[in-house]
């Protein structure tokens, strides 16, 4: 447990890909281009997550997530995040859901209606991804108490 006063800041071990197989596929040789830094004070983390998918080959089935450096206390949604279209020059809203306890951050966009749907690129949702595509998500949790 951290008092209020306590800062810190890192990196951590970022993974990412889809809940269900196949996974997304790297260039041979390369390793997957996400990179992540948190600032955590207190029981506070703020995360910052990049992810270039220039050497993305297939993309995998089902939706994306992405780990944060901690585990959740309570279910948040991190609503701060983009995805840019490289092939229209459109930015799509990206937000991500961690549940208490969890440290995965499962990823969705906007559906037509308004409503939160997985964001997949086998559900085209929000469009069909290509390898000049990137999207960032950035947001404050509150880090699970020990």
């Amino acid at each position: 447990f951290y008092s209020t006063g306590t800062s810190e800041d890192g990196s951590w071990t970022l993974q990412g890909g889809t809940v269900s197989d196949p996974q997304p596929t790297f260039t041979v040789g390369t390793t997957p281009l996400f990179s992540g830094h948190y600032t955590r004070t207190g029981n506070l983390c703020h995360v910052a997550i990049d992810v270039d998918m220039d050497n993305i080959e297939t993309f995998g089935t089902g939706q994306f997530y992405m780990t944060l450096p901690f585990n959740a206390e309570h279910t948040t949604i991190i609503s701060n995040g983009a995805l840019y279209d490289a092939s229209t020059g459109n930015i799509y809203n990206i937000s991500g859901k961690v549940d208490g306890g969890s440290n995965v951050l499962n990823l969705y966009s906007i559906g037509s209606n308004g409503q939160y749907v997985s964001f997949s690129d086998s559900d085209n949702q929000p469009v069909r991804l290509a390898a000049a595509d990137s999207f960032y998500i950035s947001g404050t949790y509150e880090v699970e108490h020990n």
